[in-house]
């Protein structure tokens, strides 16, 4: 990810989360976007938009679904 979409990245808004979302919550929003924008399931036309969606969507998760880095991005961002 570039530099100037890690400052636009927030991973809270790609799974449309509030700040205070539990682990369940943040579980359950990743795997019905996962199932809506998965690549393989769109039509050719759409497979890039797609990919980048769906990696912007695991990018998230990734941050979210830790605790420990869920604490990080909440203090430092993206940086942390």
């Amino acid at each position: 990810m570039e530099s100037a979409e890690k400052a636009l990245f927030d991973p809270y808004k790609v799974l449309n989360l509030p700040e205070d979302a539990s682990q369940k919550e943040v579980k359950s929003r990743f795997f019905s976007l996962s199932r809506a924008f998965h690549p393989d399931k769109q039509p050719t036309e759409l497979f890039q938009e797609s990919t980048q969606q769906f990696e912007k969507i695991e990018q998230a998760y990734k941050i979210l679904s830790t605790p420990m880095r869920k604490y990080v991005y909440d203090k430092y961002g993206f940086e942390g």
